[in-house]
């Protein structure tokens, strides 16, 4: 009985835990028109450590944590979370700001 009531707990305890990993992403320096439900203004976000390569794309999910600055660029370090059963019309992910890396001034 002891037994099964440990591996329950462990069971329960480890199936309420989310799915994360940690990323390093760009966020250009100006937001750009982009359709979701409806035409608004997205942020555009490259992937990896290194300076972005011109393979920006259309970011319309928030950043928890993080103030979008227009004329930055920023290199942030998050936690990307998989959302399990999110509402139709949103993201499978959760993004939180863990920290800024760098914050570059754009000269337009």
């Amino acid at each position: 009985m002891k037994k099964s009531i440990v591996l329950f707990s462990i069971l329960f305890f480890s199936s309420c835990k989310t799915k994360q990993q940690f990323e390093t992403i760009w966020i250009n320096h100006s937001k750009v028109p982009c359709m979701t439900m409806f035409l608004t203004e997205c942020m555009q976000l490259c992937d990896g450590d290194n300076e972005p390569n011109n393979k920006w794309r259309n970011f319309s999910d928030k950043i928890e944590g993080f103030n979008f600055e227009e004329g930055y660029l920023y290199k942030l370090k998050v936690k990307k979370e998989i959302i399990e059963n999110p509402p139709a019309d949103a993201s499978n992910f959760k993004y939180i700001l863990v920290i800024q890396l760098e914050k570059n001034k754009v000269n337009n």
